[in-house]
């Protein structure tokens, strides 16, 4: 088992139970940041400590050169350049404010303008998958990483 990646995998998806808990908007802004550099740790734990070992060390270094290749857009756009926007430049590419006004069918067959609060909805605001909730895209990260282990511990 790939130990390393998978115990900071593990925080990750800690960190997302707490951003689907949280409602201060200043407080996501903090779990995002951390959510994204954990999510990027994951990939240096694997590289640094789990490809020492000699069962995974072929295996990881195989997979690396596919990624590279491959230009995923899962590890590229969103978990190396989110990661580098918001720890480098302190850009989260979330909204500073959680609110934002929206259109609700009313029983009238009109709609109502209602303001929404609470994050509970976070639309990344530029980048990669533009106007998804973070929180989902981050879940879907969370996911590939636990697909790219799991290939990569098949092979050993």
């Amino acid at each position: 088992m790939t130990k390393a990646a998978r115990s900071v995998l593990r925080d990750c998806e800690l960190a997302l139970e707490m951003m689907d808990e949280v409602t201060d908007p200043d407080r996501m802004r903090v779990l995002w940041v951390g959510a994204l550099a954990l999510i990027r740790l994951v990939g240096h734990r694997l590289h640094e400590s789990d490809g020492q070992s000699e069962l995974y060390r072929a295996a990881i270094a195989e997979h690396w050169n596919y990624l590279q290749q491959s230009q995923d857009p899962m590890f590229w756009q969103f978990i190396k350049n989110y990661r580098d926007a918001a720890v480098k430049r302190h850009d989260t590419r979330i909204p500073e404010d959680s609110s934002f006004l929206g259109l609700v069918p009313h029983s009238n067959g009109g709609h109502l303008l209602v303001t929404f609060e609470d994050c509970l909805l976070l639309p990344l605001e530029s980048g990669w998958r533009e106007g998804e909730d973070a929180r989902d895209v981050y879940r879907d990260a969370i996911d590939w990483w636990d697909f790219q282990l799991s290939e990569i511990e098949g092979k050993c």
